[in-house]
């Protein structure tokens, strides 16, 4: 909670910072933190499930499953992280209002 906490303010750093530029930098900053915080948070999800899976599976006393679901995620996330960074990075323009011409505020 405290290292989101600590995102959230630096977020709001670069918008004080980038605000000076003009509206459209501000607004795009502004758009990228929210989905950078929307995609850490998506996968970030898949630390707690590791580690609240292995505490389950510790205390049960099957150990010899940790390293299966361990593997098994590392291989969910290396298959879905990629594609869905292809994604965010294929719209990025469209959804930050960058166009080719550099025309500044609108």
């Amino acid at each position: 909670m405290g290292g989101l906490s600590t995102y959230v303010l630096l977020e709001l750093v670069d918008m004080l910072f980038v605000g000076q530029f003009g509206t459209v930098a501000l607004a795009a900053v502004g758009i990228a933190g929210f989905v950078t915080f929307t995609f850490l948070a998506l996968f970030g999800g898949a630390s707690v499930a590791v580690q609240a899976t292995t505490s389950r599976l510790v205390g049960e006393g099957e150990s010899q499953d940790l390293a299966r679901f361990l593997r098994t995620m590392l291989w969910v996330l290396a298959a879905c992280v990629p594609v869905t960074s292809a994604i965010l990075i294929w719209f990025a323009p469209e959804v930050l209002g960058v166009d080719d011409r550099g025309s500044g505020d609108r």
